[in-house]
């Protein structure tokens, strides 16, 4: 399916992946993307597993990320009609359930 594309991050494990459905990202989405995958990776716990996906939907695009660790799994979910505003609104929905997490242990 040429529609779906999958990027592995740059150290090029198969647990750090970003896929894209519907859309080819250009060369500077993509590096976004790496970075969005190192800042989720380094404020979550030892040994998470950061997974991202993105889809162009018909009114915009969906982003989803899910962290898999042994402290627990984390997930956010973000729609927008912009593409530059997915990264940075999982991040954030991400990083307060981080927070939540790091304040009750």
């Amino acid at each position: 399916d040429l529609d779906r594309v999958s990027y592995l991050t740059e150290n090029g494990t198969m647990s750090d992946q970003i896929k894209f459905e519907g859309f080819q990202p250009n060369s500077e989405f993509v590096s976004q993307a790496h970075n969005f995958l190192w800042r989720v990776e380094e404020s979550s716990p030892g040994g998470a597993s950061p997974e991202a996906f993105i889809e162009k939907t018909t009114v915009g695009y969906t982003g989803k990320v899910k962290v898999v660790s042994v402290a627990g799994v984390f997930e956010a979910e973000i729609k927008s009609e912009r593409l530059d505003q997915i990264l940075e609104g999982l991040f954030e929905q991400l990083s307060l359930k981080l927070v939540d997490w790091k304040s009750s242990r």
